[in-house]
């Protein structure tokens, strides 16, 4: 199937970092995909599209592809032909690309609509991840309340079972700072608290994702002027990519 060929290339490209070669690989095949009018096609280029021109900072590139997946939705009316989960997973690529270049609010109406797409859904990570985002775009318009009240959102959908502990302390680290814009000493001290806990209690887990969060916590404590703290955990992401 020609989606698979898609996939397997744009892997070969991201597996290699080829950046060079993922761009042509996604230029090439949207062209293909308009060709045949293949609309799945088209959905899954623009998705990998907007993603990687975001990853790269491009920002005409990644807007013009979520205008693109906007028109297609409208043409196409994929809202009643795609399953809630996954349409609400396009939004949410496309609504983190317009918060990427700052465009905030229209950020949030497209995770306002996912978000309603995805009550009673038990997908509790891609909840956090939702609740995530919202946060930080609230946090561009200056909406600093509505962002701790995402940020508790995220923390509850973490909370169950089968989640990695770790995404919580960066939440948490997040939410700090989210705190200490505000003003507000005690929810920033708390929330560093629950970061450094969390943290603790994982210090011996050998995961990729876990170094990266010890240095996400780490760049925090060292903003903080915690200077030990910061080399400490530095020092132990540093082993784990070693290994």
């Amino acid at each position: 199937m020609i989606i698979k060929d898609f996939y397997d290339k744009l892997d070969e490209c991201f597996a290699s970092n080829d950046a060079a070669g993922a761009a042509s690989v996604l230029e090439d095949y949207y062209k293909k995909a308009k060709a045949m009018d293949d609309t799945s096609l088209i959905c899954a280029v623009l998705s990998e599209r907007m993603g990687f021109y975001r990853g790269m900072g491009k920002e005409e590139e990644a807007l013009s592809s979520v205008r693109l997946m906007e028109e297609l939705i409208e043409k196409e009316e994929l809202d009643k032909h795609i399953d809630g989960t996954n349409y609400a997973t396009m939004l949410i690529n496309m609504g983190t690309t317009k918060s990427r270049f700052g465009l905030y609010e229209e950020g949030l109406v497209l995770y306002d609509e996912a978000m309603k797409l995805l009550q009673g859904s038990e997908d509790y990570y891609l909840l956090a991840s939702l609740s995530n985002n919202m946060s930080s775009a609230y946090e561009g318009i200056g909406e600093l309340e509505k962002a701790i009240d995402s940020y508790k959102a995220a923390i509850s959908f973490l909370d169950h079972p089968g989640i990695l502990s770790y995404y919580k302390a960066i939440t948490y680290a997040n939410m700090a700072a989210c705190y200490e814009a505000m003003g507000d000493e005690k929810g920033q001290l708390s929330s560093v608290q629950m970061m450094d806990e969390i943290v603790d209690r994982l210090f011996e887990l050998v995961d990729p994702g876990f170094a990266s969060c010890l240095n996400k916590c780490a760049m925090y404590h060292e903003h903080l002027g915690h200077v030990e703290r910061a080399e400490y955990l530095r020092k132990r992401a540093e082993e784990i990519y070693s290994m």
